[in-house]
C-alpha cells in the first residue's frame, strides 16, 4: 500500500508541464451517459457528448462512446471502449516562406523568413474512430480518494477534403493588376483548390491523476484532476495538458449530475499553440 501511495504522489509532477500561450478560447462541453452495473466488478456504459467552441458559439465536436470496465481487485479497475468522433476543424492559415534553389528558407534583412504567401484551409468536419484501453489504481486516504489512470488511445482519422485558398507573390511596386488581401498583406496571385487530408493514425498515452473528497453526510463530491497526453508514435512527445476542478452531485442511486471548470493547453511544437477554458456539464443515469 505504501508503494502505491508513493507512486500517486510522484505522479503530481505531471501537472508541471507548461507551454507559452498564443491564443485562448472558451467552450462548453455537455455529456449525457448511462451505466449498467451487473455486479460489483463488471459494468457497461454509453454516452454522447457535444463540445461548443469559439466562445461557445459554434459546435466543434460530437462524440458517441460505448465501453466497459472490470474490477479484479478493490483498488484496481480495467477498462476498454470505442468512441466515434465527428470533429470540426476551423479555418487554418499556414505561412509559406520564400526558398532558394536548394530549398532553404530565405531570410530578410531583419533576419526573419520572407513570407511568399499563405495556404488557408476553410473549416471542415472530419470523422475519427477511437479505441481505448486503460488501467486505474485507487487508494483512500481518510476522506480523500486518490486515483491514477493510464489510458492508451488509438485514433484513426478518416480521409476527407477541404477547400483551400492559396495566396502567393506579395505585391511589388509598380504592379497594377488585381490584388488579393490577406492577414495585412496584399498578394498578386490567388487560386482555390480542394486539398485532400489523408487518412492517418495516432497512438497516445493519457495519464490522469485525480483527487476526490467525500463530504460526510453531503451528496456532493468535489474533485480536481490533472491529465497529460503524450504521443507514443512520436517518441512520447508531450501533446497537451488538461486540468479540471469540479463537483459531482449524486441526487440518488440512479441520477448523477456533474459540473467542472476545465483548462487545456496544447504543445506548440506539434500543433496550434492554443489554450482552452471550458465549462463541463454532465448527467449520468445508473441502473
Amino acid at each position: 500500500m505504501a508503494s502505491k501511495k508513493i507512486l500517486f504522489a510522484a505522479a503530481l509532477a505531471l501537472c508541471s508541464a507548461t507551454s507559452a500561450i498564443a491564443q485562448s478560447d472558451f467552450g462548453v462541453w455537455t455529456e449525457i451517459g448511462v451505466e449498467k452495473s451487473f455486479n460489483k466488478k463488471f459494468s457497461l456504459e454509453a454516452s454522447v457528448e457535444n463540445r461548443m467552441a469559439n466562445n461557445a458559439t459554434q459546435p466543434q465536436r460530437w462524440n458517441a462512446a460505448i465501453g466497459g470496465s472490470y474490477k479484479p481487485l478493490k483498488w484496481l479497475k480495467l477498462g476498454a471502449g470505442y468512441v466515434f468522433i465527428y470533429n470540426r476543424n476551423f479555418q487554418e492559415a499556414e505561412e509559406k516562406y520564400k526558398e532558394n534553389d536548394e530549398g532553404e528558407i530565405v531570410l530578410g534583412k531583419d533576419g526573419k523568413p520572407i513570407i511568399e504567401g499563405y495556404n488557408v484551409d476553410h473549416g471542415y468536419w472530419r470523422p475519427r474512430h477511437r479505441a481505448y484501453f486503460d488501467v486505474q489504481g485507487k487508494v483512500d486516504v481518510g476522506r480523500f480518494s486518490i486515483s491514477l489512470r493510464e489510458r492508451y488511445l488509438y485514433n484513426y482519422y478518416v480521409e476527407t477534403e477541404a477547400l483551400r485558398d492559396k495566396y502567393r507573390n506579395p505585391s511589388q511596386p509598380g504592379y497594377s493588376g488585381n490584388l488579393y488581401p490577406f492577414n495585412g498583406m496584399e498578394f498578386m496571385k490567388y487560386e482555390q483548390e480542394m486539398d485532400t487530408k489523408k487518412a492517418k493514425s495516432k497512438h497516445s498515452l493519457r495519464t490522469r491523476l485525480q483527487v476526490e473528497y467525500d463530504i460526510k453526510g453531503v451528496p456532493l463530491t468535489p474533485f480536481v484532476s490533472c491529465e497529460l497526453t503524450n504521443e507514443l508514435s512520436n517518441a512520447m512527445q508531450y501533446d497537451k495538458v488538461r486540468a479540471q476542478a469540479g463537483v459531482e452531485w449524486k441526487i440518488n442511486k440512479k441520477h448523477i449530475l456533474s459540473g467542472a471548470y476545465l483548462y487545456q493547453n496544447e504543445n506548440q511544437e506539434i500543433g496550434p499553440n492554443e489554450s482552452l477554458h471550458a465549462i463541463k456539464l454532465g448527467y449520468k443515469f445508473k441502473f
